[in-house]
C-alpha cells in the first residue's frame, strides 16, 4: 500500500490547521473570563457598586477579542518567518509510516510515533505530541480516490482524539 501526495503549505492551510489544533473549547472558555472575573470582583468586594461591576465586566469583555487578535497575529507571523513551512513536500503513506522528502532531507515517520489525529473534511492533523503535528490537507492529493484512500489508511493506523 502506498498513497502519494505532494504540495506546499499555504497560509490558508496553516491557519486552518491552527484553528483545528486549538479547537472550539479553548475559545469558549476564554469567553467565560468576563463572567468569572466579575463574579470574583463581586464576591471579593461585596460593597462594590453595580456601576463599578459593569465597568469590571466591560474591561474583562475586551480580553477574548484581544486574545484572538494577538494569537492570530502570532500564528501568521510564525508562518511568514519559518522558511521550512513554505517548502514543497512530497510524501507517501506506506505500511511503515509516512515517507517524506523535501529540500532539507527525507525520512520515514513510523505509524507508532503518532499518538492521535484530528480531522475535518479537508484536513488531517497527525500528532506526535500534544503540540507537534503533521498537516495533511486534501488539496495535496491528485484525486478524490487518493484522498479517500489516505483517510482510510490514517483511520486504521492512528486513533482519533477523544
Amino acid at each position: 500500500m502506498r498513497v502519494e501526495y505532494e504540495g506546499r503549505i499555504s497560509e490558508e492551510i496553516w491557519m486552518q490547521s491552527q484553528r483545528l489544533h486549538m479547537g472550539r473549547r479553548r475559545w469558549l472558555i476564554s469567553f467565560l473570563f468576563p463572567v468569572i472575573m466579575t463574579l470574583f470582583a463581586w464576591v471579593d468586594t461585596p460593597a462594590i457598586s453595580a456601576s463599578l461591576l459593569w465597568i469590571v465586566f466591560a474591561i474583562c469583555c475586551s480580553f477574548p477579542p484581544l486574545l484572538w487578535y494577538f494569537m492570530t497575529r502570532n500564528i501568521r507571523k510564525v508562518f511568514r518567518t519559518a522558511p521550512y513551512l513554505k517548502e514543497p513536500v512530497r510524501a507517501a503513506l506506506t505500511d511503515e509510516g509516512i515517507a517524506w522528502e523535501n529540500s532539507n532531507g527525507s525520512g520515514v515517520i513510523p505509524w507508532k510515533n503518532f499518538i492521535f489525529r484530528k480531522e475535518t473534511g479537508d484536513l488531517v492533523l497527525l500528532y506526535q505530541a500534544t503540540n507537534l503535528f503533521n498537516v495533511i490537507p486534501r488539496e495535496f492529493f491528485s484525486s478524490e480516490d487518493s484522498w479517500r484512500d489516505a483517510r482510510a489508511v490514517i483511520e486504521q493506523r492512528v486513533p482519533k482524539k477523544k
